[in-house]
């Protein structure tokens, strides 16, 4: 599966979400590429907990 080193059930979804928007952007030039991937983070925040499923250790 190219950049993944191991694959896992859990994060199939992911995979090949990520692997449909690369085929989708396939014939788009870098700078629209990057366009594309700026206007689709614009108002999104995602926290360590939504990544992970578990909170930040302590300091």
């Amino acid at each position: 599966m190219g950049r993944c080193r191991r694959e896992s059930l859990a994060h199939l979804k992911r995979y090949l979400k990520e692997f449909a928007g690369r085929h989708n952007n396939r014939r788009a030039d870098t700078a629209e590429q990057m366009r594309r991937m700026v206007h689709g983070l614009l108002g999104k925040t995602l926290t360590y907990r939504q990544l992970t499923g578990k909170t930040a250790a302590k300091c």
